[in-house]
């Protein structure tokens, strides 16, 4: 009778303490639970699973902000943190990110007076084709410091896989100093960097019409060349790939001396495409 007594005490002791048996050994919580996957990208993504211990449970197509769900018997539910493994891989989205040379403002011309909006993102996803999805975002005027205040909206909460900045030119036409508008920039590259996003910078082009607003563009762009440089973040110059000789914006690149023309943003796309995404997206491809 005693070791019975004994043995039912250590038998009530274990269960009042059953919580701290590992889980996996916590047969009396078999049941059954639900897995729920959401979809908040803005696209259907199809032939979904997800896999509870082993066992795979299929969740067919899952339209864009829509919700599937999965009931089975568990003894433990465990989903890993990112579903991305068990989802198709989807085209990875990047975003363009600036003020009116993003936007692809163009002045009107006599043969061309409504002139159109000619963003570079356009002809970059015609390069990229299915292998990304671009997306712009440039507000005509923007200084850095209004960027900076909605970088965090407009591109860290959309979970892009990169973003491409460029800003710095609407700075530098009200005169303020090199140093200022890089910080700007700077926190907006640091930013994406800390959120896994892959960033890629733009130099501040040329300008043409007015040569003492020259100077401050190669000391803003010095100071970008030199902190992409030194934290390996891809860049491309668009200044040299658009001036001439003499540090002018060149007349087949720019009808205004300011902004670009269809020329121009077509070769900022075909420059990002060359020295920046053909390159990440063979590497993410495993090509």
């Amino acid at each position: 009778m005693k070791a019975l007594a004994i043995a039912a005490l250590l038998g009530l002791l274990a269960w009042s303490n059953r919580d701290l048996i590992p889980l996996d050994y916590q047969f009396w919580k078999r049941s059954d639970s639900v897995v729920t996957v959401q979809n908040n990208s803005d696209q259907d993504i199809q032939n979904v699973g997800v896999m509870v211990w082993s066992t795979p449970h299929p969740l067919g197509t899952i339209p864009k902000d829509g919700i599937s769900r999965t009931r089975g018997p568990v003894t433990v539910l465990r989903v890993p943190p990112c579903l991305d493994s068990y989802m198709p891989s989807q085209p990875p989205s990047i975003i363009c990110f600036g003020d009116s040379l993003t936007a692809g403002f163009r002045s009107p011309t006599r043969e061309d007076p409504l002139a159109e909006d000619a963003p570079y993102g356009g002809f970059l996803q015609d390069r990229l084709g299915e292998r990304a999805v671009v997306k712009v975002s440039g507000v005509c005027g923007e200084l850095t410091a209004d960027m900076a205040r909605r970088f965090l909206r407009d591109v860290i909460a959309q979970k892009p896989w990169s973003t491409v900045v460029l800003g710095g030119a609407n700075d530098l036409g009200w005169q303020l100093p090199a140093g200022e508008i890089f910080r700007n920039l700077r926190t907006m590259y640091q930013q994406a960097l800390e959120s896994g996003i892959h960033v890629a910078a733009v130099t501040v082009p040329s300008i043409r019409g007015d040569d003492s607003y020259v100077p401050g563009r190669y000391e803003l762009n010095a100071l970008i060349a030199e902190y992409c440089d030194k934290n390996s973040i891809p860049w491309v110059d668009l200044f040299t790939a658009t001036a001439e000789p003499t540090g002018r914006l060149a007349q087949p690149y720019s009808n205004d001396g300011l902004h670009l023309t269809v020329a121009g943003y077509q070769l900022l796309a075909d420059l990002l495409y060359q020295q920046v995404f053909e390159r990440l997206l063979s590497k993410r491809d495993g090509r």
